[in-house]
């Protein structure tokens, strides 16, 4: 073998072929980068979705949970019930505070509301292929005994001081129950939190109402402290307005119970300005999107109807609508010209929802209202973080229910964000047997 030969056989790549490789290889590998890269999204936009799905399912549970409670160891209307002598003491009007002036199992105010926080314009905010869908999601108030499923055995009432001590028995199975065996009076002061009404039921069953200012639950029996104003009706003294004729007062005594009423909301609003939730609205958000948002959020009420700080709760995320549509009865039972209930569904957004049945109360309205509604039906919906489709889709093109969503144009962007809307009907059990 020659030495030339040797040489040619160990000699490596030319430039030329160097180069043909690399560009062959960067060929392939930004390829695989693509498609990788198109798949991560895909991967990511089917998790938001998902996210949106089990964000929806959870929130959505949680509203259907609180309305099949409303009404639970509360009146359905007080102001009808007093009015029919239907064991309420006092009369109402300008003895009580607006929130138990009101107090009914459920009051809805269809969109447009006024709001303390910013909630979705109609028009602008939800364009399908087609005419915009108008989107003013309702808002919804509930009255029941949220904050335990308990009646708790009076042991007796001071009625000597400024304000009422209702003293309660501490070995009732009630009073166990809740302490389930923590000698703190932490699980008191969680159940009989100032600024809830306490309702009490006396031996003849008519019912007695305060707002509670404070518990104390450390002596041989819990104390429940009530707001002086009105006081609460004592037998055998005068009582501070108009009374029920069958009704002679609370009796200082045993055979009373006492059950905590909350009035809480669900409305679709943004947080930015609560403390807690500031970050989900950051001054230079990564997607544009996420300052364009509004969450489905449940809040309690103070004694004059309004958002008591604190309270507030993000029940789901990226809310787009809620809405709620009522079955009533719409003649009583007690009728002797017509013994049988009829009944009628009222559509989304029908006028006799918030005007008729489901309004909210106000002093000396003893009209027909929420006592006669007998199921309510929901809808609600939620969209994904971030838009991934170009084009709307008309929900009566696909034959959805109406009011069903599928696509979202964010305000300011040329895409659309999946939407998810979910559907239940709720029977209202605890107000059965009212028909009056």
């Amino acid at each position: 073998m020659n030495r030339s030969s040797f040489h040619r056989r160990r000699r490596g790549f030319t430039l030329v072929e160097l180069m043909v490789a690399t560009t062959a290889g960067l060929t392939v590998a930004l390829g695989a980068f693509a498609f990788a890269r198109a798949a991560t999204r895909s991967f990511q936009q089917e998790t938001r979705l998902a996210d949106a799905t089990s964000n929806a399912t959870i929130g959505f549970r949680r509203l259907i949970s609180d309305l099949e409670r409303a009404g639970y160891l509360a009146p359905s209307n007080i102001q009808r019930e007093f009015s029919h002598g239907n064991r309420v003491c006092l009369q109402p009007n300008n003895v009580f505070s607006p929130a138990i002036q009101s107090l009914a199992s459920l009051a809805i105010e269809q969109g447009p509301h006024p709001t303390t926080g910013t909630v979705p314009n109609s028009s602008t905010h939800a364009i399908l292929n087609g005419p915009p869908i108008n989107l003013d999601p309702d808002r919804l108030t509930l009255s029941g005994s949220y904050a335990s499923t308990e009646q708790f055995p009076v042991r007796s009432v001071d009625s000597s001081g400024s304000s009422p001590v209702v003293y309660l028995e501490r070995n009732s199975g009630a009073a166990l129950r809740l302490m389930n065996g923590n000698a703190t009076p932490t699980p008191w002061t969680k159940v009989f939190r100032t600024g809830r009404i306490l309702r009490i039921v006396d031996r003849e069953g008519y019912q007695h109402f305060g707002h509670i200012t404070g518990v104390d639950a450390s002596g041989a029996y819990p104390q429940i402290t009530l707001k002086s104003t009105p006081g609460l009706y004592m037998r055998g003294q005068p009582p501070p307005t108009v009374s029920n004729p069958l009704c002679k007062g609370f009796d200082i005594g045993t055979g009373a119970v006492a059950s905590v009423i909350d009035k809480i909301r669900y409305e679709v609003r943004d947080l930015r300005n609560v403390v807690q939730y500031q970050a989900l609205y950051p001054a230079n958000p990564v997607l544009p999107e996420d300052a364009q948002r509004w969450e489905l959020v449940r809040y309690e009420l103070d004694e004059n109807n309004n958002l008591l700080p604190g309270t507030e709760e993000l029940v789901a995320e990226f809310a787009v609508d809620l809405k709620f549509a009522l079955t009533v009865i719409n003649n009583p039972t007690l009728d002797p010209s017509n013994p049988n209930p009829t009944l009628q569904f009222l559509e989304f957004g029908h006028g006799a929802i918030g005007g008729t049945y489901a309004r909210p109360m106000v002093a000396g309205n003893t009209l027909p209202g929420p006592e006669r509604i007998r199921s309510v039906r929901v809808r609600f919906s939620v969209r994904s973080r971030e838009p991934d489709r170009a084009v709307g889709i008309n929900p009566v093109q696909v034959g959805a229910l109406p009011g069903t969503l599928f696509r979202y144009q964010i305000p300011g962007s040329t895409k659309y964000a999946r939407v998810r809307t979910l559907h239940a009907d709720v029977s209202m059990s605890n107000q059965v047997g009212l028909f009056f």
